[in-house]
């Protein structure tokens, strides 16, 4: 049987349990789960940096058990990435 990967894109400028919501239920329907931080924002103010927004999603992965995602920078567009 054929490895499915899955890409969730977003900001996560905070965190919050929607997102943490989206992750749960994405690892569950495919093999690994991609987490892509945009570091490149609309926003023209942001709460945390790349580094912090990173390490918060590792953290939420972390304490919800989900061993088949990793998190990554997305620093280019989604279609390059």
């Amino acid at each position: 049987m054929k490895e499915t990967t899955a890409v969730y894109p977003g900001t996560f400028d905070p965190m919050t349990k929607g997102h943490f919501d989206l992750i749960r239920r994405s690892a569950e329907l495919f093999d690994h789960l991609v987490v892509a931080v945009a570091g490149i924002s609309p926003k023209p103010t942001r709460l945390f940096g790349i580094e912090e927004r990173i390490e918060m999603v590792k953290e939420c992965l972390a304490e919800g058990g989900i061993t088949n995602a990793t998190v990554k920078p997305l620093d280019c567009l989604l279609i390059e990435f």
